[in-house]
């Protein structure tokens, strides 16, 4: 994984000493890596962590067309936490752009957090925490990711192959320092797409 290393630093000092606390809250701008870094967190818990019964991700359904996480959802987190660990170790919950909780779900999750399930780790990740109820924002831990560097980025860029060099100048000019971007202009092919945006 490409920058964030103090933050990186942090987690791996915690998961070394098994003291997780029990919410964070990711915050920063959007497409810099917030969420990569959440499931790579997760990988350094669960190694491979998308079937792990212990592992729970939650976010808008936007295949569905949803924009919203809504009270269903909060109340099978809920359930889920409800439960004692599988392994018998640490559960993980990662919620996506938890600004989108409506207000029946923000107040569901709320009460989680109020009364905080053994062994259980929640991370929050937003671009707008404003968005949050201020009684959510004072139960978690903060951690602020910022838009990474120029050299940074074009470590990034220098890694893909298949991108030409004008190309990979182009994106690092670009980025602003936000990973996330790039990495979605290459992997759609939509570079071109974006010089000729920025051109007109």
């Amino acid at each position: 994984m490409i920058g964030h290393d103090k933050q990186w630093k942090y987690f791996k000092n915690l998961i070394k000493k098994d003291s997780l606390g029990h919410a964070y809250l990711f915050t920063g701008p959007e497409m810099i890596g917030k969420k990569t870094f959440a499931l790579e967190l997760s990988k350094s818990i669960f190694g491979e962590f998308e079937k792990n019964l212990d592992f729970k991700f939650i976010e808008p359904k936007t295949s569905e067309k949803e924009t919203k996480i809504y009270i269903e959802d909060i109340r099978e987190l809920k359930k889920f936490l409800s439960f004692k660990s599988y392994n018998g170790g640490q559960r993980l919950v990662i919620i996506n752009n938890a600004h989108s909780l409506t207000n029946e779900a923000a107040n569901a999750f709320l009460k989680i957090l109020e009364e905080p399930p053994a062994n259980s780790t929640l991370v929050l990740i937003s671009s707008v925490p404003g968005l949050l109820p201020a009684t959510i924002l004072s139960r978690c831990e903060e951690v602020k990711f910022r838009p990474l560097g120029p050299n940074e980025i074009a470590d990034f860029v220098a890694q893909n192959k298949k991108t030409n060099k004008e190309d990979k100048e182009f994106l690092t000019k670009i980025s602003g320092g936000r990973i996330g971007l790039v990495k979605t202009l290459m992997e759609s092919g939509d570079i071109s797409k974006a010089r000729l945006s920025i051109d007109d």
